[in-house]
């Protein structure tokens, strides 16, 4: 059976929460594109740049923790908004 939208996203709040980096990798398809049209340059595809991405990450901001400020979703497409509270581990 194929997850919701939104329990994909409870199970990436939850790896991140975690702090499990194949949690988080999982909750990602191999053909994702990521798109940051504030910074162009940073788009990428696939799951391997998603386990680089938040290896470093989880590396270099030990206590990030993920909440869900809000969700929606008609079943098929889901929407979240939320935070990822942290501080930097120190240079």
């Amino acid at each position: 059976m194929t997850a919701s939208p939104l329990e994909v996203v409870q199970r990436l709040v939850q790896a991140t929460n975690d702090h499990d980096l194949d949690g988080i990798v999982a909750c990602f398809a191999a053909t994702y594109v990521n798109k940051t049209p504030a910074h162009p340059g940073r788009g990428f595809e696939g799951k391997d740049q998603v386990r680089r991405n938040w290896a470093q990450i989880l590396g270099g901001v030990p206590d990030v923790s993920a909440e869900v400020l809000a969700s929606v979703t008609d079943g098929v497409v889901g929407v979240a908004d939320g935070r990822h509270p942290a501080r930097r581990r120190p240079s």
